[in-house]
């Protein structure tokens, strides 16, 4: 594992700073619908552009001298989105607040019974910025109110009514009927003290039913789903990985920043999303010549007494299932005395490969990304996505189906990082 990271102490580059303002003023931002449109009809993948950028990098990156001013934006951004103690102290004074409110309400207790509540995501996986939503999973020790319709068979006035066999029924198909539009209502009137102006928004019409609104003391934005809980082994894999080695939590905050900023960081509006970056910088450094992470998932055994549940609404409005057992390796310290990395790259140096392998290479074939095999499988892609990307922990589902593989999405990536690495190399 590496050593503590240089960029906890932002280095004295002062000398810098005329440079890096002029430098970084230049790189891409969110853009309008109009730019949006602009450039897809301007911009063109130019492969001898490309080519002739690709052999500026060649040289740039020979030395890690020359990525000086690089590095110091990285530093910059990656100390700029640290969250202090007290912030996730914050935090936890929320969730216990909301599992209070819950627990205490009588109609909550005796119908679903004993509210756990988890957070995951980016707040669970130390990748947290203060002007990130904090995704939150409420999870019941009841089964609950279950779907309408004939067909159910866990339906109120089908089920039995001998206690001793409703305890039989598993929690697959307990959470397969759950009744979660029901459930988020109830819970919604609740939780209604808590939110800004009272005002708790409803989605029932995306994948994963939702209730989002914003804390009234804190301003913190809150998202909370129902017993999706595939999102906490999740962030526990983030978050290994990134404490293996800190050059990878580095760069995923990184790049996600500069994606976000430029408007490319929207899993809702067809590009990629945060879980997406942080399967491909992983399987990205899984893959170097010189690997910086391990398969943290080769010859783990799944542990039993640790299930999880994917959860989402299909196109039929109903509730899919699927049980999911966490297995990874998560003896840190035994996994790097196997896993000596030479790897001595500066960050600035795999961001500008990263950049260049996934949106600047006109020539080779991507490969599917899958952690859970050691980064990369060269065979057959989606032919729709963008990327195609396994889900480590459910390897039958795929990350990303919703960026697509047009000349709009793809343009937007290419010129994106042909932008940023230009500058890079025009400034130096």
């Amino acid at each position: 594992m590496s050593e503590e990271s240089k960029y906890v102490n932002p280095p004295d580059h002062t000398e810098l700073l005329g440079k890096f303002e002029t430098m970084f003023a230049q790189l891409p931002t969110k853009k309008t619908k109009e730019d949006k449109a602009e450039d897809n009809l301007g911009f063109e993948y130019n492969a001898e552009n490309i080519k002739e950028l690709n052999e500026k990098l060649d040289k740039l990156l020979q030395s890690e001298e020359n990525l000086s001013l690089l590095e110091y934006h990285i530093s910059e951004v990656y100390n700029a989105s640290q969250v202090s103690e007290e912030d996730y102290g914050t935090l936890a004074f929320i969730m216990n607040k909301i599992e209070s409110l819950l627990a205490s309400d009588e109609y909550i207790r005796e119908t679903y019974g004993i509210p756990k509540v988890e957070n995951f995501g980016s707040s669970a996986n130390t990748l947290w910025n203060m002007d990130s939503d904090v995704d939150i999973v409420i999870e019941f020790t009841k089964p609950g109110h279950h779907e309408k319709g004939e067909a159910n068979k866990y339906q109120k006035g089908n089920r039995n009514k001998d206690k001793k066999e409703d305890k039989k029924q598993s929690k697959y198909d307990q959470l397969k009927y759950f009744d979660t539009k029901k459930a988020l209502i109830d819970i919604r009137n609740v939780l209604r003290v808590m939110a800004k102006n009272k005002d708790i928004e409803s989605i029932f019409n995306s994948r994963v039913p939702l209730l989002k609104f914003k804390h009234a003391k804190t301003m913190i934005d809150i998202d909370i789903c129902l017993n999706n809980s595939i999102g906490i082994p999740n962030s526990r894999m983030t978050r290994l990985f990134s404490e293996f080695d800190q050059r990878a939590h580095i760069m995923i905050k990184y790049l996600r920043t500069l994606l976000k900023q430029s408007g490319l960081l929207n899993g809702e509006q067809g590009c990629l999303s945060s879980y997406c970056i942080i399967l491909m910088v992983i399987a990205f450094l899984q893959q170097q010549e010189e690997p910086v992470l391990p398969n943290l998932h080769q010859g783990a055994m799944a542990d039993t007494d640790k299930t999880f549940y994917a959860v989402s609404s299909n196109k039929f409005g109903r509730m899919d299932c699927k049980e999911i057992k966490f297995a990874l390796n998560e003896d840190l310290k035994q996994v790097g005395e196997s896993f000596a990395s030479k790897n001595t790259k500066t960050v600035a140096q795999l961001v500008i490969e990263f950049l260049r392998f996934y949106f600047l290479n006109s020539e080779g074939v991507m490969p599917i990304i899958d952690v859970s095999r050691g980064g990369f499988v060269f065979k057959d892609t989606d032919k729709l996505a963008l990327f195609d990307i396994v889900e480590p922990l459910d390897p039958s589902s795929k990350v990303g189906l919703g960026c697509r593989k047009d000349e709009h999405h793809a343009a937007s990536y290419v010129k994106f990082a042909f932008d940023f690495c230009k500058n890079i190399v025009d400034h130096q």
